[in-house]
């Protein structure tokens, strides 16, 4: 059995952890003024910046946490999305010139229509 100041500190590590990981997804959405609310009120908001539609009106703590979980699930997958598709568009093949497939056509058809071809 943990004696009663164990518990209490595990309670406190278990707040303050979830308080920064709310804090740091708030920084990603660029929220401000998370640091004064509380937990609910933190989460509340993170979840309507995500999905402004969501109402949250009269909704228990177990339903805050659910659809914060499904809304930042959301933004990481978005978030992945947008990596793999930079870096799709980013690995172009190079020519041994240094200059990729796209860059070359780009050329050629600024070129075309230059000299009074047609696209």
């Amino acid at each position: 059995m943990l004696s009663k100041k164990k518990r209490k500190a595990k309670v406190v590590a278990r707040v303050v952890n979830e308080r920064i990981k709310l804090l740091r997804i708030g920084d990603r959405l660029n929220l401000d003024g998370l640091e004064d609310l509380s937990l609910f009120q933190m989460k509340a908001k993170i979840i309507k910046a995500i999905n402004p539609k969501m109402r949250l009106d009269g909704k228990g703590g177990c339903y805050i946490d659910a659809a914060l979980d499904f809304a930042v699930g959301a933004m990481k997958s978005t978030d992945r999305q947008r990596k793999s598709i930079g870096r799709r568009l980013d690995s172009g093949r190079r020519r041994q010139t240094g200059v990729t497939t796209a860059e070359a056509a780009r050329v050629r058809m600024n070129s075309k229509i230059l000299n009074g071809g047609s696209c």
